[in-house]
């Protein structure tokens, strides 16, 4: 594909998720910063990741602020260990995989050992690395965090993974970084958008050139 079909291709994907109602999701990712990351967003993040591994996105999405005020709002990873029990034993009620919510509980633990400032450095030293060793954090689960964090990847997950094939590019990270070169946007922006357009069905309206057969979600 060339520049201006790279470029078709990605305004009517955004036009597609926008008129599904996420734009909110692309400004919210736009006004990430790694910078300014705290310790709350860390735990938060890490959260949502390790929840929604396995799991699709809506069922997550439909608790999580139930399971956020069990586990203090990510108010601080100290009180989370203390509150330990108590928060595994009220999420149980609403999220049964106890698994996943002692795992939640791991990573507060390690911040607060490891103390977030060391920890937030040696992400920005090495991100996909040192991510992973968040209990349930994977290869790919761990460029989910980091751009969720704020960072520029892409998350080569089965949807983008499908997409660039059909579109012939090499790799996920290969393909996100051309669009975004012809858009002028950050790697993670691009990859939200395009990934939200797969999710949505949109990717199978698309023929082998990137070229839109039909944009109508209704």
């Amino acid at each position: 594909m060339h520049a201006g079909q790279l470029r078709s291709f990605f305004a009517s994907a955004s036009e597609y998720v926008s008129e599904c109602g996420y734009q909110d999701e692309r400004k919210w990712y736009s006004n990430l910063r790694f910078e300014t990351v705290t310790e709350r967003q860390l735990l938060c993040e890490s959260a949502w990741v390790i929840l929604c591994s396995g799991f699709r996105e809506n069922t997550v999405r439909r608790c999580f602020g139930y399971i956020s005020w069990c586990f203090l709002d990510w108010i601080s990873s100290t009180e989370i260990v203390g509150s330990a029990d108590r928060c595994i034993g009220l999420a149980t009620l609403r999220f049964r995989h106890e698994g996943k919510l002692r795992a939640i509980v791991s990573v507060a633990q390690k911040v607060s050992e490891v103390g977030f400032e060391n920890i937030k450095t040696r992400v920005s030293q090495n991100p996909i690395d040192t991510l992973q060793e968040f209990p349930y954090v994977g290869r790919v689960t761990a460029f989910h965090l980091a751009k969720n964090l704020g960072l520029p990847f892409a998350k080569p997950d089965r949807h983008m993974e499908a997409l660039r094939k059909k579109l012939g590019f090499p790799s996920v990270e290969e393909f996100c970084q051309a669009v975004a070169g012809v858009v002028d946007l950050p790697i993670h922006i691009v990859d939200t958008v395009l990934w939200r357009f797969c999710a949505l069905g949109g990717s199978k309206l698309v023929d082998r050139n990137g070229v839109a057969i039909e944009l109508d979600n209704s």
